[in-house]
């Protein structure tokens, strides 16, 4: 561990916030030297240049994201960064995600502010990192619950308690550890903050694994003033008063679902109130978007042009000057669904919507939508029908009545076509499914089958 922070060095906070109030940036889930979810783009002629310009921006948008921040700090003056796990989004992190942080933290050295860095699972203490020379003003914690104390003119006025995983797996709930060290000796001072610095699933969010799990109330009882989180990377306070607990979230998008704003907080905690102030600030250098079209309405592939323009014109003010990556779904019955399904033409409205975009700066680049349409015709009174379209459709719509995997993999064991379907890969992506998502295959599957039915019978 080349540049594990000395306990014995504390820092001293030299950048002019007042002698009455404590303030650093609180970030988590850089995710340095990700390869990133880049967006489907068509490999021919033309197209292929562009995907080659899109993809190196998006691989560059975490380091932008982490120069926008310091840039932040710098601006604002704050005391200390926090760092709350998977700075590194590999085990084995990149040189060029190492090189990178160095080049961050040493503009935040040479304007007088600490670093303070745990490790979560994606960069364990146990993967491998190059022996590079940080600033003695960079911070460390290891294995163990510790301490550091945040000096002011001789005074310390905050300590920082933090933990990093010893290796990826960390099962055991490590809040009482911290309970412990905020009761040692050392830790006692009147109007000196507590600080946590942990990267933890506390009350076991889905969709993410449970490491370090803990719940709200074991937090609460551990003695800090602020929970400086990190593993979630939703945005999200948890408690607002005594103490302060909050995820920033990741402070740039990675995947589909990390859409609208990105970034850090900004905290600010004053003695005697205890009070604590927490604003959000963007930092994202690329900005994911999902919107919903209804076409109802639109009966006309122009129609349909004008709507995306003017969706996409709505987003690039939105995103104030960085390059969006917008998802569009279709929905509703349409004259276009037949049009939409065999002629695939969510992809040619997604060429056309791009062109020129990948030159500019606030560059708004249109993914091949998702078709959720269906036929425009009288549904129910076809469901109620004696006849053969009429049989279908009140399968299908038994069948979305109590959506249930089971269902699923029963249906495909019947099907002679399917012997494929027993291979890991789809049962693990059928059992991850939601009802919800569930009940979407089979809203598609009748748009599909309608589709299909009706066209023979003309």
């Amino acid at each position: 561990m080349p540049w594990e922070s000395d306990p014995d060095a504390p820092a001293t906070c030299e950048a002019g916030s007042s002698f009455r109030s404590v303030t650093f940036i609180h970030c988590a889930d850089l995710h340095l030297g990700s390869p990133g979810n880049g967006p489907a783009i068509s490999e021919r002629g033309r197209e292929r240049n562009a995907s080659e310009r899109l993809a190196e921006r998006l691989r560059n948008a975490p380091s932008e994201a982490l120069a926008n921040l310091v840039t932040i700090a710098l601006e604002r003056r704050v005391d200390f960064v926090l760092f709350a796990g998977d700075v590194f989004d590999s085990e084995d992190r990149t040189l060029a995600s190492q090189l990178d942080f160095r080049k961050q933290v040493q503009r935040l050295s040479a304007g007088g502010i600490a670093s303070y860095l745990v490790h979560g699972n994606h960069d364990p203490l146990s993967g491998w990192e190059a022996r590079l020379d940080l600033p003695p003003s960079v911070h460390r914690f290891g294995p163990k619950v510790t301490s550091l104390p945040i000096l002011r003119e001789g005074r310390v006025v905050a300590r920082v308690y933090g933990f990093s995983y010893p290796r990826r797996d960390v099962t055991r709930n490590v809040v009482e550890e911290f309970r412990a060290a905020a009761q040692e000796p050392e830790s006692a001072g009147e109007g000196v903050f507590r600080i946590g610095l942990l990267h933890a699933n506390v009350g076991g969010r889905a969709g993410h694994e449970n490491y370090a799990p803990c719940s709200l109330d074991d937090l609460c009882a551990a003695g800090m003033d602020y929970w400086a989180l990190g593993h979630v990377h939703e945005r999200e306070i948890l408690r607002e008063r005594e103490p302060f607990v909050a995820y920033p979230g990741t402070f740039q998008s990675r995947r589909r679902g990390e859409t609208g704003p990105r970034g850090c907080f900004a905290v600010t905690l004053t003695p005697g109130s205890r009070h604590v102030r927490c604003e959000f600030i963007p930092v994202d250098a690329v900005r994911r978007y999902r919107h919903t079209l209804n076409l109802s309405s639109v009966e006309t592939e122009e129609r349909l042009l004008g709507a995306l323009s003017e969706l996409k014109e709505s987003v690039r003010a939105d995103a104030e000057g960085r390059m969006a990556l917008l998802q569009v779904r279709f929905e509703g019955r349409t004259a276009l669904h037949g049009a939409l399904l065999r002629k695939n033409l969510g992809e040619e409205f997604a060429v056309h919507c791009n062109a020129g975009e990948v030159e500019r700066d606030d560059c708004v680049w249109l993914l091949p939508p998702e078709d959720r349409t269906a036929p425009c015709v009288a549904v129910e009174e076809l469901r109620g029908g004696d006849h053969f379209v009429g049989d279908v459709l009140r399968s299908l719509e038994n069948m979305r009545a109590c959506p249930d995997v089971s269902l699923l993999t029963r249906l495909l064991s019947e099907d002679p076509e399917s012997r494929g379907w027993e291979r890991r890969e789809i049962r693990n992506i059928l059992t991850s499914l939601s009802s919800g998502e569930i009940r979407e295959i089979f809203g598609a599957s009748e748009a599909m089958l309608l589709d299909g039915l009706l066209r023979e019978e003309a």
